[in-house]
């Protein structure tokens, strides 16, 4: 299955998460909390009326963690942590606390091989876009063997994710795409056409030096 590059996955749709909180509200007993979330008719008025209100961090945290605790798997973990992250941001000392916790306890279970659900949680526990992408990846396969052939594979899907084709090319070559990483041809296609016409059209020294002198 192809996975969404971090901006990507941050998009979600406001009706699609006010319908999955709205389940929520047909057991909250608090008024203010259920007026709060009616009056809301847009993610930012949405986000500001819960972070505005100390109870409703606290009802909407609750139960949001105690489904992402739940999880069946990682693709619906991230999904609970990006909803709890939309709502919250760096506001909610709770939820900041649980981040790290989740945070350590996956990269505690990171065994032989660094995958690629375990990356797209982790993405969203961490300040993402204040490190490159090749030090976040290296950290995270710290303590397991790198060199791993499964491992290049799982860091080179890792790579074709966020759109990162040429890093993605220097560990497995295209020839060599089995599996998971044909979900990433056309997105691979389109970046070599792009690279290929940009090179066709790359101006040449003797126009670069009439452009200077002339």
């Amino acid at each position: 299955m192809k996975r969404l590059d971090y901006k990507t996955s941050r998009m979600v749709d406001f009706h699609q998460l006010y319908a999955f909180l709205n389940t929520f509200i047909a057991t909250c007993q608090n008024d203010r909390i259920k007026t709060l979330f009616y009056v809301s008719e847009s993610m930012e008025q949405l986000q500001l009326n819960i972070q505005d209100d100390v109870q409703a961090c606290e009802f909407f945290f609750k139960k949001l963690k105690c489904c992402a605790d739940q999880a069946d798997h990682y693709i619906e973990l991230e999904k609970f942590v990006i909803y709890m992250d939309l709502l919250f941001g760096m506001h909610y000392a709770p939820f900041n606390q649980y981040k790290k916790n989740l945070l350590n306890v996956i990269i505690r279970h990171i065994d032989h091989y660094f995958t690629s659900d375990e990356y797209c949680v982790i993405r969203h526990l961490i300040p993402f876009e204040q490190y490159p992408l090749e030090e976040i990846v290296e950290l995270c396969q710290s303590h397991i063997d790198q060199n791993n052939e499964a491992n290049r594979y799982f860091t080179c899907e890792i790579y074709l994710i966020e759109g990162q084709y040429k890093q993605a090319l220097s560990l497995v070559d295209e020839n060599e795409f089995t599996g998971i990483l044909m979900d990433y041809q056309e997105d691979l296609l389109r970046y070599k056409r792009r690279n290929a016409w940009q090179q066709l059209w790359k101006p040449s020294e003797f126009v670069r030096y009439q452009q200077r002198y002339a």
